[in-house]
This record gives structure tokens, sequence and C-alpha cells, in this order.
């Protein structure tokens, strides 16, 4: 199974468990989103064989993935509450235990790309056989494996669970955008040193790189980060000191990197000042989550010019004179930064542009803890800025220094403050934006000017009032309460919970169910569409009827009014089934599920038989000898009229038994066809109930006809000269007379007639019956 069988194979026994112990991580989950429902793929139950279904994002394990890499392109799929993996079962994704099956395996490809370029849509394909696709059946509320044909249901997106904001899937003017996922879908690597995080972070191709060691990074400046990473600290380790990771190359020579994310680190500035341990140079897609970022580099608030200027995130292009000024015409864009404690620095987070566009550097910053920082916390130019559910705390209002600043909302920006939580600021300190064109608002955020004291809700009035609402036009989000004396504000949950991780029991999100008694309100993506599912049985199957498998039966087609019988020939395989007028028994012998044989009453060694097992429109039904194999299974469901469709297991129900071209013509043969409800895929069942005593079915009440030893007794009252004729069910004519006046005739038969059941042909001016008689 890949990396995740072979990576310890020669560690010691006795230190296989500390070595996994080191090596745990947040391993990145995510959700599948469903086509651009805002339904995601969930689980039915927690027991193997459960089946995939869907729900609307309910923040539960149940609906949470994470992938295991076998090989390029190629994964395991494992939820998260089970730890089962998504297994094919006869056309129907389940969950199951981990056996390396070949059941087991997919490819995760991209189908459809969003208007920048980056993978919208997937479609997940069995590796056994990748013309299969994972296919919502939106009827039955389950995830089917059947025939990729482009289909609606057969997209799915790849969410990374806790990314909310512009990284996550998001909608913009120019069109919907996809989500950010890192390395996602490429492989797990493990690294200790420095040379190996540089090698890793330098890889061209998608990468997962664990960090399972605290490294110092003092001595590297330029620690390029390729596209398609995602950074993680493990659960154990996972400080980085003096980083200068930047997202392109120093000279410019490629292109900016996308698509990355940076989860559970402690990101210290320790030996290197006026280093940003974070450089985003013009690139979009990044999701940085879950730092602790801390300076020990002393510097003075009061600004009295002394400090280091370094910073923990920078977010820019280029200047013009710049080494890597070819980078400078492109814009970073869809940045979010969240769950991070930023901690004792002067300056903190700048972001903008070099290039005056001030349509680009969209960025959302969620559930941080500001803590004992001077500046710019954020400070934004020429872009836009969600920030909410921000804690700040700050030394008091006689304490702070001279620079002290929140918020800050430069020339071509736009600023929303919504529910964030400052201590220690005054209202100047916190929010220092909209003093001109640039639009900027404050929605129901709380203050306090002295240490931990009672805060009030900001009175804010910017110059230039900003009407921007993401909810309405970008992306759907959660908020808490800025302030609450319930234990379950901005400030509660951001002490608790941002910054790095020891243990996965901590790793928390808002969008996580535990949290929907802090919320105060859950704001649904904007533009996925709502659908209604339906409770049809799972996987297609239908609910059988219980039939009696002690009587025969006549199946009579509602459409034409005949009889379910045999075309006329040799009674072996493959004789083919048709409607007609002779009236042919049947009985059934129960299998599993609701789920019949149907055998010739006359013989039955012979049953009733799907050609080849074929799915398709128009496969032909003929009798077969026992096969042992589904093209033999057959269920009654009851319409409402009392009637019954038949259908087949091989189509999971899918597909009936009707006549072909819903003719009504005698001989017509029976073919499956996807079930329409028409009369033509109706059958009436008639218990066929022999008579020992006359052993006929009547005909023409002036003529009678039965079997009498080896004599062929015929009673004519017609007062015609008739023909008859004797024919076996094959077709095999036996006999031929020609009778001549009325009265009883009586035939010797010979030993060519032994018991069973035969078919006689009388034949008249006026009359031509076809009769069946049986020999006992």
């Amino acid at each position: 199974m890949g990396l995740k069988c072979v990576i310890f194979s020669a560690v010691l026994e006795a230190s296989v468990a500390s070595v996994f112990a080191l090596e745990a991580y947040p391993e990145q989950q995510f959700r599948f989103g469903i086509g651009n429902t805002d339904r995601n793929i969930s689980i039915s139950g927690k027991n193997a064989g459960d089946y995939l279904s869907s729900s609307t994002i309910q923040g539960t394990a149940y609906e949470k993935w994470t992938l295991n890499f076998i090989s390029s392109g190629v994964f395991e799929i494992v939820n998260v509450a089970t730890g089962m993996v998504v297994t094919h079962e006869n056309g129907l994704a389940t969950i199951g235990k981990d056996v390396d099956g070949a059941n087991q395996r997919w490819k995760i490809i991209a189908v459809e790309k969003d208007f920048e370029g980056y993978p919208l849509y997937y479609k997940v394909v069995s590796q056994a056989d990748t013309t299969q696709a994972f296919t919502f059946d939106v009827n039955s509320n389950s995830i089917a494996v059947s025939a990729y044909a482009k289909g609606e249901y057969q997209k799915f997106k790849l969410n990374l669970d806790g990314l909310e904001g512009y990284a996550a899937n998001a909608m913009t003017p120019n069109g919907e955008k996809a989500g950010t996922i890192g390395g996602l879908l490429g492989e797990v690597v493990y690294v200790s040193t420095d040379a190996d995080l540089i090698k890793e972070l330098d890889s061209e191709e998608p990468k997962t790189i664990v960090v399972t060691a605290d490294i110092d990074m003092q001595t590297h400046a330029h620690t390029r980060i390729r596209d398609f990473k995602t950074l993680v600290g493990s659960y154990a380790k996972h400080t980085l000191y003096d980083t200068y990771f930047r997202t392109n190359n120093e000279y410019g020579n490629d292109e900016p990197s996308d698509n990355i994310v940076i989860r559970n680190f402690k990101l210290i500035a320790k030996n290197q000042p006026n280093r940003i341990l974070i450089n985003v140079w013009s690139s979009r897609q990044i999701w940085i989550d879950h730092i602790y970022f801390e300076s020990q580099l002393s510097y003075d608030r009061t600004g009295n010019g002394l400090d280091e200027v370094g910073k923990f995130i920078w977010i820019n292009t280029p200047y013009e004179s710049y080494m890597d000024a070819k980078d400078r015409l492109r814009s970073p864009d869809y940045v979010t930064i969240s769950y991070c404690h930023l901690e004792n620095r002067y300056w903190t987070v700048a972001y903008g542009t070099q290039n005056d566009e001030l349509t680009r550097d969209r960025t959302t910053l969620l559930y941080n803890w500001w803590d004992k920082n001077v500046r710019r916390c954020p400070q934004l130019g020429n872009g836009s800025a969600h920030v909410y559910n921000n804690y700040y705390s700050a030394y008091g209002n006689a304490s702070n220094g001279s620079g002290t600043s929140g918020i800050i909302g430069g020339d071509g920006s736009e600023m929303l403050s919504m529910n964030n939580r400052f201590n220690g600021y005054t209202l100047a300190q916190a929010l220092m934006m909209g003093g001109g064109s640039d639009p900027s608002r404050d929605d129901n955020s709380y203050l306090s000017e002295a240490l931990d004291a009672t805060p009030n809700k900001i009175s804010f009035s910017p110059v230039s009032k900003s009407s921007w609402k993401p909810e309405q036009t970008n992306y759907g989000y959660s908020l808490l309460d800025s302030y609450n004396s319930k234990g379950t504000d901005t400030k509660d949950f951001c002490s608790k919970y941002a910054g790095d991780q020891s243990a996965a029991s901590d790793m928390k999100y808002i969008t996580d169910s535990e949290f929907d008694s802090w919320v105060s309100v859950r704001y649904p993506s904007p533009f996925l569409k709502s659908i209604d599912v339906g409770s049809e049985p799972v996987g297609g199957y239908k609910e059988g009827a219980e039939i009696d498998a002690t009587k025969k039966f006549l199946v009579k087609n509602v459409n034409s009014d005949f009889y379910l019988s045999l075309a006329v020939g040799i009674l072996e395989n493959g004789l083919d089934v048709v409607q007609g007028s002779v009236q042919t028994p049947w009985f059934v012998t129960a299998a599993d599920s609701g789920y019949y044989y149907v055998k010739l009453a006359q013989n039955a060694a012979y049953f009733l038989d799907l050609a080849n097992g074929n799915v398709g429109n128009g496969t032909n039904i003929a009798i077969w000898e026992d096969t042992k194999n589904p093209a033999q299974l057959f269920k009654f469901v009851a319409n409402e009229d009392g009637s019954f469709s038949i259908t087949t297991k091989n189509t999971k129900d899918k597909s009936c038994l009707g006549i072909g071209a819903a003719s009504k013509e005698e001989n017509a043969s029976v073919i499956q066809w996807t079930c329409d409800g028409t009369t033509n895929q109706s059958w009436i069942l008639e218990e066929y109930v022999e008579e020992p005593s006359l052993a006929l079915e009547r005909g023409n009440p002036f003529v009678q006809v039965q079997l009498l030893g080896k004599n062929l007794q015929v009673f004519n009252g017609s007062g015609q000269n008739l023909q008859v004729s004797l024919y076996d069910l094959a077709g095999t004519r036996l006999m031929q007379k020609d009778l001549r006046g009325s009265g009883v005739h009586s035939l010797e038969l010979g030993d060519g007639v032994s018991k069973g059941v035969f078919i006689v042909k009388v034949k008249g001016i006026s009359m031509n019956r076809t009769l069946r008689l049986y020999a006992f």
C-alpha cells in the first residue's frame, strides 16, 4: 500500500509504537461536494457494508474523508468516523475494512476547471475499471458505481475541512473558483532535517510534507515552496526557527506557486531580525492555518524607530526594482489566514500590491489571536479583506506603544471587520480604516480599553461605508458572538483553539458540529443549490413482492393479453421466450433479497434467463439450464393495479421485462428495457389449476380433446371436418389426422407420447384453435 506500509519496515518492533506516535500529524480531512449542490458525500451507518449517502454540511466525522496514497493518482478513500475505506460492492459504494482489495482503490481525476484554470470538479473512478465512477443517485440518496457518462451527479468537489473564505470554494464577479487543496492528491513524505525539507518543498509533484523534528532554518534564505504542497507539522515536534519561506523564485525565473497549505507549526523569529517568515509573492490559493507565530526578538513598542521590521506574513507583488520584478504584474489572490496565534512582534501581517491592481489580493482572516503585537494586524492596501471573529489582546490603553494599531486599511482597500473582540485597545487603535474614500465597515465588534474590562459594542463611522456582504456574493461562513458571558464568544474560542496543536483532539474548526451551540449564525454558500433527495431503495433496488412458490402461474402481458410462452422450436438452451396464446405455466423458487428463479413448469431444468447477463436495453430473454448466475434472478414488483413489473437483478431493478417495441403481435420476443411504468412492462399472474379428470384446456365447446392412455380422443360436435395436429413444446409434430364427421374419434399415438405437456391444433372451415394438453 505504498509508503504507508514500507516506510518503517526496518524499524525494530520494540520502537514501532514510539515512531508512529512521533509521526502522527493532522491529516488533511476533506469533504466531497456533490456537483454544484449543498450536499456532501456521507455514510449511512458505521458498519462494514453500509452504503455511502449524502447530507448537507453537519460538521460531523461521517462526512469527512482522508486519502491513503497508494501510487500516483491511486488512493484509498478513508472515512474519518469509522476508519473504513470506500469499497465497490455490486454497483454500490460502501464502506468496508481495509483489506487492500482491488475494489478499494480509486482514481480521483480532474474533469473541469474554473475560470482561473484550477481544478474545480473531479470524477472518482474504480482503478479496476476506470469506466465505472461514483454516481450520486438523488432518488435513493446513495452513491452508485456505474458507467461514467459525464453526468451532473458524477462530478465532485474536494473541499478541505475547516477552510473558509477566499481560499475555499468561492464566487467572484468572474465566476466560481475552486477551493485550495495543497498536496491532498500527492504522496505523503516525512522530513526531519533542513536539507530534506528544502528538497521536498522544491519538488515538482504534489506532496504532503510532514515535519517530524524541530528545525533551525536561520542559515537558509529564499526557501521555495512550489505548487500543490501541504506543509504540516507533526503533533510531537513542529517548531521551525527563522524560516524564510517564499512562493516564487527570488529571480522570477518561473511562475509563482499556487495551491499551498501550511498547517500546525510553531514559527519562531529568534536569531534573524528583519526576516519575514512566510512570503507570499504574487501567489494564489494559499491557506495558512493553526500556526503559532512568535517573535523572540526584542523590540521597543514605543515606535522610536529602533525596532526590527520583520513580519510573520507578507503578501504582495515585487517592487519594480526587485530582483524578481518579473512577477510584479501578477497579483496575489485568494488567501485565508485562520486559527493562528500571532504573538509579540512589532509588525505582523502586511499585504497589498505594487502594481496598483485593486480587484485582486482578496483575503479572509478568521479566528486568529493577535497577542501583544504593535502594528499591522493586518494592514492591507490594494485589495479586500474580510476579518471576522479575531481576538486582539494588547497591553492596555495606558501601556500601549505609540504605534499600536489593529486593523489598518490602506489606499485601494476595502475592509470588512465583523464580530472581532479588542481587549486593551482604544477605538482609534483598533480600527485604522475608513478615513478616506476606501470603503470599510465594522459589524458587531466589541472593545475594552482597559485590560479584561467588560467590553462595549463598537460604534464605527467610516467616511465611505462598505456595502460588501460576502455571504450574499462570495462564500458561506460562521460567526460567534464577539462578546457574551456564556463562555462561547470570540475571546473564548480563539484563546483556546488558535495556534499549533499537539493532539488531534485539540485541532478544532468552528465548522465542527460540537460548536453548533457556540455559533450565532451560519451563512450557507450563496451559490450552491439545495436539492431534495428521495427515499427509493438504495442502489436502485426495488421492494419485491412475495410469490407463492407452491403454485404454478400463467404470466399474462397487460398490454397484449398474450402469455409468457416459448417460441416454436426444440426445448433447449437459448430457446426464445415470447408472448403467445399458448398458456405456458411457470413456477418460482425464492433466492435472496426478494429475487426468484422462474422455471418452466413442464421441465424445471430450464430457467428464465437474461442473455449473457447483459444490462443494456433490448437484451433478449430466453430459457437456459441452471447457471447459478444473477442473470437468472428476477423480482416481482407490485403495481397499484394488481399487476407486477418483473425486474432483472443484473440491472439492480432498473430494467423490466416487456415486449420488443411494445408489440401486440403473437410470438413477439420478450426483452428487458429500462423500467418505464407502461402496461407493456406490466404482467398479471394467473394461478394455473390443472384438471386431472379432463387434463385439457377447453377450447370450442363443441370440440373436446383428451388423452386416454396412448390414444388421443376427440369429440367433434362442430359439424365440420377437422384437421387435428399434436406437437411437443419444442415444436416437433408428433401426429396429424383428418377427421370426417361428427362423433368421437380415437387416434392411436403409439410410443411417441409420454407424460408431459403437448400442443393440439384443431382446424376446420370456421375454426382454428390451439389447445394445451396434459398427459399424466
